[in-house]
């Protein structure tokens, strides 16, 4: 009869990128500091510039799968515990996990990233407070939005009527939107100061620019920011 009393534990083989296309070492070399912007959130464009300076500009991410990379990690620093809007806090979990700080990677570049970089230290509980209200606000307003888009896209009746059955919608987003004015300038996602609510050529406009700032970003945004990297890097060797 087998002994189960003893497990094996075998480490799982994380797909990395072939040593042939590594230009940097993190054993030999260290790892990278996290690039931050000024509000000391993870600086994407600035990641993935890192991240191509790694790696020579050849190989090919885009042959791995995509998943879910969290700009900030690890998981185990960001308790579920609740926010309190009175003191600006906000639950660290769910401020990890808002769309705005997700990005769809090659599972390759997603487990390059934590080996070469040091993981980003938290925010201050202000910065993931107005981050979350946000990625909050922007998200109701682009759900008004759409529904908006949704009637005029269904009317059949004239202008002057499709207008008079979307007012109470032109309500909800101008209440909306000066709930986003009186978030920090720093946090806005968007700028919809030429915005006029009430305008159907304006819901129509900006419900794509809304959408962005409510979804994680994509592999195809990542990507076209490490080929910029790359191409700036052979003009400057030029």
């Amino acid at each position: 009869m087998e002994d189960w009393s003893v497990t094996l534990y075998v480490r799982p083989i994380v797909q990395l990128p072939p040593p042939e296309y590594r230009l940097y070492n993190p054993e030999m070399d260290g790892r990278i500091a996290t690039p931050l912007d000024e509000r000391g959130l993870v600086d994407a464009p600035a990641l993935f510039q890192v991240i191509a300076e790694t790696i020579d500009p050849s190989y090919d991410w885009s042959s791995s799968k995509p998943d879910s990379h969290h700009l900030q990690w690890p998981n185990r620093w960001y308790g579920d515990e609740a926010g309190n809007p009175s003191e600006r806090t906000a639950n660290p979990q769910k401020f990890r996990d808002i769309a705005i700080g997700r990005w769809m990677l090659p599972r390759v570049m997603h487990n390059w990233i934590h080996e070469v970089t040091i993981p980003p230290p938290l925010p201050s509980p202000e910065v993931m407070f107005y981050r979350s209200e946000a990625q909050r606000a922007t998200r109701a307003l682009f759900m008004t939005v759409r529904k908006g888009r949704r009637s005029i896209d269904s009317a059949r009746v004239t202008e002057r009527k499709t207008h008079a059955k979307l007012t109470p919608t032109y309500r909800q987003i101008a209440h909306q939107l000066n709930a986003l004015q009186t978030l920090p300038p720093e946090f806005r996602l968007v700028d919809l100061s030429n915005y006029h609510s009430g305008n159907i050529p304006d819901v129509l406009k900006i419900e794509a620019t809304l959408g962005r700032c409510t979804t994680a970003r994509t592999a195809v945004e990542a990507l076209a920011l490490v080929r910029r990297a790359n191409n700036l890097r052979r003009d400057d060797a030029a």
